[in-house]
């Protein structure tokens, strides 16, 4: 398999992550633009646009032709053709990408991201592939209205609105806040599938906005980026997120070690980020 590739990307369902990873990395491509731009192909079937600054995840799709080789399997075997996709914190659209070929033309996948930047490089690399997802230049919050995005000079994708010190050297812009519930609204979704989720802290405030989507969508699946140094009531989110919902970890053989109430602590804990499986309580 790994002589060949991916003629879509419904297979990574099936590979084991180093199968993955080695058709990547052999089909991997970069080509310099000027300007600090930088066209690859990841996937081994993708045309992406990145940013050479950024040391956050553009070295390793241009080195390795991937990002989480783990999660993006764990996504393949979860998101299912039709299925109506959020991208909550869309960076350079990596995972737009992979949403949008696996919900397909019956589908969707929405793509929110403040960063104005790289809304425009994500819109590149949309006209470039053949599977194609929405842009929203937003910053998901609890209310609407006007925010400071601060983003760290070297890592492109860890723009956040929270209000503590994120860097040393940051490049700040005024962004609108729109709820996740408002996008059900905008694009007249009929449901809500699968959320990924990474917003570098905001996700408590995400939540209370998207009591909607919460209310009428028994069967959403969530994989969210967990941090609770970053969470300015770590454990009432975490508690929230245990009534609401059946919590597991995706490990790096993309299965998922699912916790109960004794694991709070464990959670809570936490130095670095964790990759959360979220799935609807079946008593709601």
């Amino acid at each position: 398999m790994t002589d060949k590739t991916l003629t879509r990307i419904g297979e990574l369902a099936q590979l084991t992550r180093q199968e993955m990873e080695a058709i990547c990395t052999k089909a991997v491509r970069s080509y310099y633009l000027g300007d600090h731009l930088q066209l690859c192909k990841i996937l081994s079937r993708y045309k992406i646009y990145l940013d050479t600054r950024d040391i956050g995840i553009a070295p390793n799709m241009l080195m390795d032709g991937y990002w989480e080789s783990w999660i993006t399997k764990f996504i393949a075997q979860q998101v299912k053709p039709g299925m109506i996709c959020i991208d909550a914190g869309a960076n350079f659209g990596y995972y737009s990408l992979v949403l949008a070929e696996l919900a397909g033309k019956e589908g969707k996948c929405i793509a929110v991201e403040p960063n104005s930047y790289l809304c425009r490089l994500m819109s590149h690399t949309n006209k470039v592939n053949e599977y194609h997802f929405e842009i929203v230049a937003r910053a998901l919050a609890d209310t609407p209205g006007k925010v400071t995005l601060s983003i760290p000079a070297l890592y492109w994708g860890g723009g956040t609105i929270r209000s503590e010190k994120v860097d040393d050297e940051v490049i700040t812009e005024q962004v609108e806040m729109i709820t996740m519930d408002s996008l059900v609204d905008q694009f007249h979704l009929r449901q809500v599938d699968f959320i990924k989720m990474d917003c570098e802290g905001v996700e408590p405030l995400i939540f209370k906005g998207m009591e909607k989507i919460l209310n009428q969508n028994p069967s959403l699946k969530m994989v969210m980026e967990y941090s609770p140094f970053m969470y300015k009531d770590a454990t009432a989110f975490t508690d929230f997120l245990f009534q609401r919902f059946q919590v597991g970890e995706i490990k790096g053989d993309s299965t998922v070690l699912t916790f109960t109430e004794s694991d709070k602590a464990y959670l809570l804990n936490l130095k670095d980020h964790v990759d959360l499986f979220l799935t609807r309580k079946t008593n709601e």
